[in-house]
């Protein structure tokens, strides 16, 4: 079974199913229970739709949706990646010396709805600490809480909802920007 080779258009630049990439710590991985959907077409997975996880970015979508890259540092050396992760190598290339992790940002009105409240400590026996930066929230601290009932300081979680469109600490889904998603699809 022959497997044909994907080419798109973006921006002049020729994108193929390969890709030279790092692969992340399987330990970074989304766990298959946090996603019920692939993150691609957004298909639920089935017996026969079933999970895969992006090798660059450890998150999970469907193999339709799986592009091929070559990994650089492990034994297998081939592995699948989403669309997002097999894009232009300029776009890894600028990642990787900024040092930031490129994603796909929260949708901006899920962002802006967020209530920021400030920290009294009353009876928040769970909350003492932000679950990015384990940092405590002292009194008078603007912090945030996620659906899945994460709380943040509000300063760690905005940067980080900027990039990517899942809690940090427990990686439950949220809304994602569609207008970025879109954008990534427009070659003309």
């Amino acid at each position: 079974m022959a497997r044909h080779r994907r080419t798109l258009v973006d921006d002049n630049y020729l994108v193929s199913d390969v890709r030279v990439q790092r692969a992340c710590p399987k330990e970074t991985w989304v766990p298959d229970a946090a996603r019920q959907r692939c993150i691609h077409c957004t298909r639920p997975f089935s017996l026969f739709r079933r999970r895969h996880h992006c090798r660059v970015c450890g998150d999970v979508l469907c193999g339709a949706c799986s592009w091929t890259v070559y990994l650089v540092n492990t034994t297998s050396n081939v592995g699948r990646a989403c669309f997002h992760c097999s894009r232009a190598l300029r776009i890894s290339a600028t990642a990787s010396r900024s040092g930031d992790d490129v994603g796909r940002p929260t949708c901006p009105n899920f962002v802006d709805a967020l209530l920021v409240t400030s920290y009294d400590g009353a009876g928040a026996e769970s909350m003492l600490a932000c679950a990015k930066c384990n940092g405590p929230f002292a009194d008078g601290t603007q912090w945030t809480q996620l659906p899945c009932g994460d709380a943040f300081h509000a300063n760690c979680l905005r940067p980080w909802l900027a990039a990517h469109d899942a809690c940090p600490r427990c990686h439950d889904a949220l809304p994602p920007d569609m207008d970025y998603i879109r954008k990534l699809f427009a070659f003309a």
